[in-house]
């Protein structure tokens, strides 16, 4: 350890101001920084050597300095990399730590910043200019937070914070005894670079507070924050405790909300909020009273319900804390909306949320669209006041809005990866509504929009080399477009796909086990992978050799990646036992896209599509969009798609599952069967498909839905099939017939079909 005296000019990035000379210590291993903690005065400065490496570092920052003479832990001379398990826990008073980057690891522990030690919890600290990127455990819900708060007046700023994959909150405040409530805590300036959708509840950027706690005053200054597409879940910043300010920030095409969910008196001013006309964007939704929303920008937001531009909740009667208090007594005040979608007021009204808001006032606001928006108070009961608000579109039956035929305002922005601000440029007459102060221009961290160039590979390979493109296949990095030529491919073990691949059969190219053991699956999608697939026909039963449990599986353990997947004109068959599935979604993995079409299943005893291992209901599930069209599923003794979506969690937007234009022939005719089953599905769409002798011993399409599901079953037929199970029995359309098909070649339909006079000819049923 060397102790070293560097002038206040040497040590300008450090943010001890009022220091003319002090002296540092610069550590190269953890036994100096851990000595050197232990024996450090107001005033002094920890450097940790960016020439060190930093591998499985725990920091326990347990110092004392004073408002004159912090006690400062840094890199030196540049950022240090703390990797593997490295965490830092900070207790004491006026302690600063910088320059400190997490990536390529996760914390052990609870988090990976926590302002609390074991003795002592942190009071006037702050964390500045560090970064936490890679850092996501790898099991998908085994759950941690990246920083969480404790005590009083500490700083979180000009931070990097990556995607965070698994599950837990990124920040959390924690208000858990008296020491650390009235907090004053200030998360500002920092630069929150995406969160992926979770697909399940736990996956918000911020949370202040839990509902146990939520009447208590935390008093947490939440500003100047950029917020770059954080679509975890439907809250981005979740507020449950009193007395917060979410000031000044940023949010770009976030999937979701600021939401005030518990405590009172929170306010939501000078915010910009751009959608870009993204699916699922929302802005501020409010639930409890004393509320105060002013002065905000909202642009292109498209989302609706829970993620709508301004969502006021109904409550439950006598709620408790946990579910949903009365909104009353909030003000919501010269906010200008720019072409958003929808407006809410009476959210969430059901037979449970029936306690309408009262005392809310809506006023001054300025809302401007190039079409008409979707403007509904679901109670309708003069809870909302309405007064001296502007429109370009009218509003039917509400009182309290001016409407005018033009209004010169313009929101000008540019999209990634050009992305470097906004600028609203707007009418002098209206400029009282917004604070240009929060017109800034917006400096994005130029890393976030490097372009990730990645090389294309194209490759070839023959039956007789599958050891090659199985060693390949652990390789390859980037795209790689596959190309096999014709014939009978062995495989001996899953090609396992770690990366973006497209594999394309030039020819009839079929793949069978390799041996007489039993093989897990033809292919398995692992971390980081994406796979486009086209023209395999996948052969399960192949002569002497053993059975295969799968074609295109996840792995068992799961994945923390997302993954896509593109099927087309492949075929599955002969999986012959109950549990093997063609395609299935093991537990803990995720899809963002899966895609499957012009392809056929025949001949399998288990579920031939199956994305329904997540068992917990507890609103996880295995894929965010399904979509399955001009697909042929015939002589199945299994269903034929289950997916599945258990709890009654609204924080999440899917499943969402398309099924267009196929076929269900002799599909699951068992009792109590099945052929589709879209359990906890938020959209569906079963449009113009034909189910013939399918389901007989139970249903042919089961759902049990909410009453906010947006699902529609029309222009199908179900001849000698089993019924459509509904909850609400709202979904099902006018065009629903029991007709008999006499099919051409590959299920066409002729001209003279029945069906096809009843309108399926629009589109063809079957493959094309």
């Amino acid at each position: 350890m060397m102790k070293v005296v560097l002038k206040k000019s040497v040590l300008l990035f450090i943010l001890v101001m009022s220091i003319t000379e002090a002296v540092a210590t610069l550590v190269y291993n953890q036994a100096e920084l851990k000595s050197a903690i232990k024996n450090a005065k107001p005033g002094d400065s920890i450097l940790l050597s960016s020439s060190s490496n930093w591998k499985n570092t725990f920091i326990n920052f347990e110092a004392e300095g004073t408002f004159e003479k912090p006690i400062v832990l840094s890199g030196y001379p540049t950022a240090v990399n703390l990797s593997g398990n490295s965490s830092i826990k900070i207790g004491g008073n006026y302690l600063v730590v910088q320059q400190l980057n997490f990536v390529d690891g996760f914390a052990t522990d609870r988090a990976t910043i926590e302002f609390r030690t074991k003795n002592k919890l942190a009071n006037n600290c702050r964390v500045s200019n560090c970064k936490i990127e890679n850092y996501s455990k790898p099991v998908r819900f085994d759950t941690d937070s990246w920083i969480i708060f404790f005590g009083k007046n500490n700083r979180f700023d000009h931070n990097f914070i990556g995607d965070k994959l698994n599950g837990g909150c990124t920040l959390i405040v924690e208000l858990n005894d008296e020491k650390s409530q009235n907090n004053l805590h200030s998360i500002d300036s920092n630069f929150f670079a995406g969160r992926s959708p979770l697909g399940s509840n736990g996956g918000e950027t911020i949370r202040v507070g839990v509902s146990r706690y939520s009447m208590t005053s935390s008093q947490t200054i939440i500003k100047d924050n950029i917020f770059y597409r954080n679509s975890g879940e439907v809250e981005i910043i979740s507020i449950k405790s009193c007395n917060n300010q979410i000031l000044n920030n940023t949010f770009f095409e976030c999937e979701g909300s600021v939401v005030l969910r518990h405590g009172q008196s929170s306010t939501v001013a000078n915010n910009i909020f751009i959608g870009n006309f993204k699916p699922y964007t929302g802005g501020i939704r409010i639930i409890d009273s004393g509320h105060i929303v002013k002065n905000n920008l909202f642009v292109g937001l498209n989302g609706n319900r829970f993620r709508s531009s301004i969502t006021v909740m109904n409550a439950v009667p006598n709620s408790l804390p946990s579910r949903y208090l009365h909104v009353k007594d909030a003000i919501i005040e010269r906010n200008l909306f720019i072409n958003c979608s929808n407006f809410l007021f009476g959210g969430g009204k059901d037979v449970e949320r029936t306690l309408a808001p009262s005392n809310v006032l809506f006023s001054n606001n300025t809302m401007l669209s190039f079409k008409q928006f979707m403007f509904e108070d679901d109670n309708n009961d003069g809870g909302i006041q309405f007064k001296n608000n502007t429109t370009n579109q009218p509003i039917s039956l509400v009182k309290g809005f001016n409407t005018v035929q033009s209004i010169m305002a313009v929101a000008v922005y540019k999209t990634a990866p050009q992305l470097k601000g906004l600028e609203v440029m707007v009418n002098k007459q209206y400029k009282q509504y917004i604070n240009t102060s929060a017109l800034h221009w917006l400096q994005f961290p130029s890393e976030v929009f490097k372009e990730n160039i990645q090389p294309v590979q194209n490759v070839q390979f023959t039956p007789d080399s599958i050891v090659a493109l199985n060693n390949f296949l652990n390789d390859a990095k980037g795209l790689v477009n596959i190309q096999l030529s014709a014939g009978r491919y062995a495989i001996a073990k899953p090609l396992l796909i770690k990366t973006n691949i497209t594999i394309t059969a030039k020819g009839l190219v079929e793949f069978v086990n390799g041996t007489d053991k039993s093989l897990s699956s033809f292919i398995v999608i692992g971390e980081g992978g994406h796979l486009t697939i086209n023209g395999i026909n996948f052969n399960a039963n192949f002569l002497d050799a053993g059975d295969v449990q799968g074609a295109i599986v996840t792995p068992k353990e799961g994945l923390l990646t997302h993954y896509t997947l593109n099927v087309t004109q492949c075929t599955f068959k002969d999986y012959n036992e109950s549990g093997y599935s063609p395609m299935r979604g093991n537990k803990n993995s995720f899809a963002s896209t899966i895609n499957i079409t012009n392809s056929t299943f025949s001949g399998n005893a288990g579920t031939c599509i199956d994305y329904s291992t997540e068992k917990d209901d507890k609103g996880i599930y295995n894929v965010e969009n399904l979509n399955i069209d001009n697909c042929i599923f015939k002589n199945n003794l299994g269903p034929a798609i289950n997916v599945y979506r258990g709890g009654n969690d609204e924080s999440t937007t899917g499943p969402s599952v398309t099924i267009t234009n196929c076929v269900f022939d002799n599909v699951d005719n068992r009792q109590q069967s099945f052929v589709v089953r879209l359990l906890g599905a938020q959209y569906a769409r079963v449009l113009n498909c034909n189910f013939i002798n399918s389901g007989i011993g139970g249903r042919s399409i089961w759902f049990e839905e909410y009453s906010w599901d947006d699902i529609q079953v029309d222009f199908c037929n179900f001849y000698n099939s089993g019924r459509v199970q509904t909850f609400h029995n709202k979904l099902l359309g006018k065009n629903l017939y029991k007709l008999k098909t006499n099919f051409l070649k590959d299920y066409q339909l002729p001209t003279t079909s029945p069906l096809y006079k009843k309108g399926f000819g629009k589109q063809n049923i079957g493959l094309k």
